[in-house]
């Protein structure tokens, strides 16, 4: 399995958001955690890229055993991810293109090969055309559309993203959840948080694992 989580819970001081869950998850498949607002959706995306320590249950992900992963080895597991956070996490004062080659630059790729990658996630997310504008100049929709092109361009082994299309018009969000199942197609194992039902409808085959019967 390239994810298996079981018996996993955490809490925040009293609250508990994850309540004894447990899944597994095989390479290629595509996952969606579902559930209401609360119900502990991006506390398991952090928890799953380290972001969060294991307060309770075991956890592994591509190889990994997160109750034993160290900081010195965390690196490691973030070379298998693609993440796409809520908050974006882009740098306002570098352009589009820089946002989205920079973790090629530190893999140390050929800047022509750079160029190439950047510029084809960039077209599949309808930004090629704004490779050089400052992303403080960005709307929110189009700095989402950033943070998910920059998740795509290194390839990773597993993609995984928070409320991908929470900013985003019905059009656009069709074309990305379109993006997402072409990569799911070509071997990327994808784990999407959303509590939209078109994005749930749009992926039928996927696995469905909603939070909120843990509650």
């Amino acid at each position: 399995m390239l994810v298996s989580v079981k018996k996993l819970s955490h809490s925040f001081g009293s609250h508990w958001v994850l309540k004894n869950i447990s899944f597994q998850v095989r390479e290629r498949e595509c996952v969606i955690l579902t559930g209401h607002s609360g119900a502990g959706k991006t506390t398991l995306l952090q928890i799953l890229h380290g972001a969060q320590p294991i307060q309770r249950g075991v956890a592994e992900v591509a190889g990994y055993h997160l109750n034993k992963l160290t900081q010195r080895r965390l690196p490691l597991l973030r070379r298998q991810l693609g993440v796409v956070f809520q908050d974006f996490k882009i740098l306002p004062q570098k352009s589009v293109g820089e946002n989205v080659g920079m973790a090629l630059e530190v893999r140390r790729m050929p800047r022509a090969q750079i160029k190439r990658r950047v510029n084809a996630v960039l077209r599949g997310v309808q930004m090629e055309q704004r490779a050089d504008l400052k992303c403080a100049r960005l709307s929110g929709g189009e700095q989402q559309r950033v943070a998910i092109a920059r998740a795509i361009v290194v390839n990773p082994k597993i993609l995984m993203a928070d409320e991908p299309t929470g900013n985003l018009d019905e059009t656009l969000s069709l074309r990305l959840v379109q993006i997402f199942k072409k990569f799911n197609e070509h071997g990327t194992t994808v784990i999407l948080a959303t509590h939209n039902k078109q994005v749930i409808q749009e992926l039928p085959h996927s696995q469905l694992i909603d939070l909120s019967t843990h509650d």
